[in-house]
């Protein structure tokens, strides 16, 4: 055999090993528990009422870099999920599925019981991560601001 051609291949599969070591750790870096707060700014409804500012506290999960966070009953009134994966660089796109609760806290409000959606752009570090809502409602309805906090237990 080729001692030149058994260095390559030596080299080729301990280049491939490492780059999939890398990847299953990079995958890895933000595991574990987060709190997480949404803070819902007030809303001006097109009739010139107001939704009411509000606030949601509880802990998500992530594993293997996908985060998984769930309030409420699913499928009930106020009930309401984050799921996305977090990049290695601590870029995420989280998307949100929930049903609407208290009219007082919902634009146009609507009688409880509706379903919604929106994406969340964020950014995570080690311990701490900011995001915010997008892709939320389609025009001519301005979007809600909320505003995510995350932080690592």
């Amino acid at each position: 055999m080729n001692f030149g051609f058994l260095i390559t291949m030596v080299f080729a599969t301990t280049t491939i090993l490492f780059t999939q070591n890398m990847r299953a750790a990079s995958d890895k870096v933000f595991d574990g528990t987060w709190w997480v707060t949404v803070d819902y700014h007030a809303y001006k409804n097109p009739d010139g009422s107001t939704a009411l500012p509000t606030a949601k506290h509880f802990t998500a999960r992530v594993k293997n870099g996908v985060l998984h966070g769930e309030v409420g009953t699913r499928g009930a009134a106020d009930w309401y999920e984050l799921d996305g994966k977090i990049e290695a660089d601590g870029t995420a796109i989280l998307h949100t599925n929930g049903i609407t609760g208290s009219p007082k806290y919902t634009p146009g409000h609507p009688e409880p019981g509706i379903p919604f959606g929106y994406k969340v752009t964020a950014h995570f570090d080690g311990r701490h991560g900011t995001g915010q809502s997008v892709a939320d409602p389609p025009p001519p309805r301005a979007p809600r601001t909320r505003i995510y906090t995350f932080v690592r237990d």
